[in-house]
């Protein structure tokens, strides 16, 4: 290698390891790859309907609706009273999102056609769609009422700010209402029906705009409002007028304070709870979002010292432990990799070009895992665990040929050049054979594609890098070390025997060639009656 070439390779590599370092702070962690799945999901709510009535009127609109979508393959349902939940599955080949879009276009359709009062909420399935962060709010002294609007009016909108965040949502809330319950004999008595009394609650609850008051050249916008916050308000409420003569909700009707029911209770270690759930965006850091979640809760703590929040699932936690797990294996991987390489060549500054060469493959696969939009998750974090052996394999061979190289008396550039020569096709060869094991992967379909491409992307795209720097930036890293290398050794007795050892075992299949196709198809039938047994 020429000056100038070993010049710019050490540049390159050092100028891609720093973007690598720089790119990876972006790089969101999750415990699964992102992926949004082939399935949407159709929650309908109407009040009390009776089941029957629910299933005529709401879910067979709605499923006949989804089933005009091009691309649906499969709807489900699950009625009950007042509610459905119904599963809609789009085929593998289409773009869900696409499809998605086409299901809301149906469904707006459908919409005016249900009963009135009827939500529909649509949501299509992905990984960020379900909680990252489960939190449960109890209290000895609150009722759920007073926690769900400590909930509601307070919390959820502190932790909408977390940038990340996607949805934030409540189960088992218990809303405020007020309930109007009718005396039918008073009704009667006074010619009024249940529509009446409904049109003038909905008259007096209004809050509008009455328009503008100039005021000393200031303009001011007045607010009517009906304020109806209390049973005395709406006991106050006139309803109509018979014979020029107001009747109040009082006349004909009794108001007392309710909760909305929803029919679901939740419930934690600490007795009844209201419970919190956050969803994150496909770039959203779990452990970025769970650190601030932390730090709003401890505030609240604070603040209500007499509600008790606690978390009861944590999704950060998995990837804290994943990236430690993957530091260790890298860590020990370096340190056996470079004893390896110091044992074989009994050379410190060998070993030292194998410490630098695994750090900096890492560094560039952040950057390969950057561009390909691939987040820190158990797959990724696997394959670079997974990969550390071979990605300092092709560092090892080429070290290797030029200290034997070298161990003949020949300068270190033209060690270098000879190991370039001797080995560059064999492990171009040897490299890509391991690469087209791991392709395959990435064109698996369904959710085991989901995780077995983004493993084979990072470790196939660790593997091309580490082939890369050993083809050129291990040479560089020679030739610079090379003025403070001292002469060769010759091998010593370990390494003699060892390699007299391998010889007398590759002997045989030398001399008769068949021995080697007996051999890998015995290893071949064992693998498959052992395949068989695996349960």
């Amino acid at each position: 290698m020429s000056r100038r070439s070993t010049i710019l390779s050490l540049f390159a590599v050092l100028a891609l390891s720093v973007l690598g370092v720089i790119l990876a702070q972006s790089i969101p962690n999750a415990v699964f790859p992102e992926f949004v799945f082939h399935r949407a999901i159709i929650l309908a709510d109407s009040a009390e309907l009776p089941a029957g009535q629910m299933l005529v009127a709401v879910t067979r609109p709605l499923e006949e609706a989804a089933y005009n979508v091009v691309g649906t393959t499969l709807v489900r349902s699950t009625t009950t009273r007042g509610s459905a939940e119904i599963d809609v599955y789009f085929t593998e080949n289409t773009d869900p999102t696409t499809s998605f879009e086409l299901l809301g276009a149906a469904l707006a359709e459908a919409r005016a056609h249900l009963p009135a009062g009827t939500t529909v909420d649509t949501r299509l399935l992905s990984t960020g769609t379900f909680p990252i962060l489960d939190l449960s709010l109890s209290s000895r002294v609150r009722n759920l009422s007073e926690l769900t609007d400590v909930a509601f009016y307070d919390l959820v909108p502190s932790l909408h700010r977390i940038a990340g965040v996607f949805r934030v949502e409540m189960v088992g809330a218990k809303y405020r209402e007020f309930v109007v319950r009718l005396d039918p004999v008073r009704m009667l008595a006074n010619g009024l029906t249940g529509d009446q009394v409904v049109s003038g609650l909905k008259q007096a609850n209004v809050i509008a705009s009455a328009g503008r008051v100039l005021d000393e050249h200031r303009m001011l916008l007045t607010i009517v409002t009906g304020d109806l916050h209390s049973s005395e308000q709406l006991l106050a409420v006139p309803i109509t007028t018979v014979n020029n003569h107001p009747i109040y909700v009082r006349d004909v009707a009794s108001v007392d304070p309710s909760i909305m029911e929803d029919y679901i209770r939740t419930t934690s270690e600490n007795g009844p709870s209201v419970l919190v759930g956050i969803s994150r965006t496909p770039d959203g850091d779990a452990q970025l979002i769970a650190a601030q979640a932390r730090t709003i809760v401890a505030d609240f703590r604070r603040r209500y010292p007499d509600v008790t929040f606690s978390f009861s699932y944590d999704q950060a936690a998995l990837v804290a432990e994943s990236v430690a797990s993957v530091r260790d294996a890298i860590v020990l991987g370096l340190v056996l990799s470079v004893a390896v390489v110091w044992m074989f060549t009994m050379s410190v500054l060998n070993a030292l070009v194998a410490a630098v060469v695994v750090p900096c493959t890492i560094a560039i696969t952040l950057v390969v895992m950057a561009l390909g939009g691939l987040s820190f998750n158990m797959m990724t974090l696997g394959g670079i665990a997974a990969g550390i052996g071979l990605f300092i394999d092709d560092a090892i061979v080429m070290i290797e040929g030029i200290h034997r190289s070298h161990s003949t008396g020949i300068a270190t550039s033209d060690a270098v050049e000879s190991a370039l020569g001797e080995l560059s096709r064999p492990l171009i060869a040897s490299t890509l054979t391991v690469i087209a094991v791991f392709m395959p992967l990435v064109f698996v379909s369904d959710i085991t594609g989901l995780f077995f491409r983004a493993l084979a992307l990072t470790l196939g795209g660790g593997l091309a890098i580490s082939l890369g720097l050993a083809i050129f930036f291990t040479p560089a890293l020679e030739e610079i070390v090379g003025r403070w290398r001292r002469e060769s050794r010759p091998p010593g007795r370990v390494f003699n025997a060892l390699r007299a050892a391998f010889l007398a075992e590759l002997r045989p299949f030398i001399r008769v060639p068949t021995l080697a196709v007996v051999a890998a198809a015995a290893c071949f039938i064992a693998a498959f009656v052992l395949y068989r047994k695996i349960k």
